[in-house]
């Protein structure tokens, strides 16, 4: 994931239709010592989700080439 990424994302063991509404990737939490834990706006909050426990679906990417 990369900042300003557009993701949506599930606990890794939820069901198939369980994913998050649009969130937005706003920085990773504590990239030293937690480099897989990333803050997200999603629904008016602020939330911490990591890529060990949450399955995440890139919607955009902050990589892509604008048209």
């Amino acid at each position: 994931m990369n900042k300003g990424d557009l993701i949506s994302f599930k606990p890794e063991y939820s069901g198939h239709d369980d994913w998050s509404n649009p969130a937005i990737v706003l920085y990773q939490f504590h990239p030293e010592s937690h480099p897989e834990m990333w803050v997200v706006w999603c629904e008016g909050d602020m939330c911490v989700i990591d890529e060990e426990n949450y399955d995440v679906a890139h919607l955009t990417s902050s990589l892509q080439e604008s048209a």
